[in-house]
């Protein structure tokens, strides 16, 4: 933005690199759009439901339906039943019955 252009050569070349970067961008999003395009079918064929409902979520959250307040309240949800299923893992952990060590001969004894 700060640059400043001597003669309407200059100008020229940055228009054509501005045209050549355009034009790369243009691909790229072809190319995202193909490959979303893609995986959406693949998984519309084997996974239908699942596809449907994560682009019903995609689009509710896109369209605004997501306020700061709800998705405060899904992530201390979250949290909460994340924070639930490690207790009862390591609860469980803890009253599980360790094996004994065992050793194994070393070299020396050998």
């Amino acid at each position: 933005m700060g640059e400043t252009y001597d003669t309407a050569a200059d100008l020229r070349e940055r228009a054509r690199q501005l045209h050549a970067e355009a034009d790369a961008l243009r691909g790229s999003a072809q190319n995202i759009i193909v490959t979303v395009r893609d995986t959406l079918r693949t998984n519309l064929a084997t996974r239908p439901y699942v596809t449907l409902a994560a682009v019903a979520g995609v689009g509710y959250l896109l369209g605004g339906g997501l306020t700061p307040r709800l998705a405060r309240s899904l992530v201390v949800t979250g949290m909460r039943m994340a924070a639930g299923t490690i207790a009862n893992e390591m609860l469980a952990a803890a009253t599980r019955p360790t094996p004994p060590l065992t050793t194994s001969p070393s070299d020396d004894d050998l």
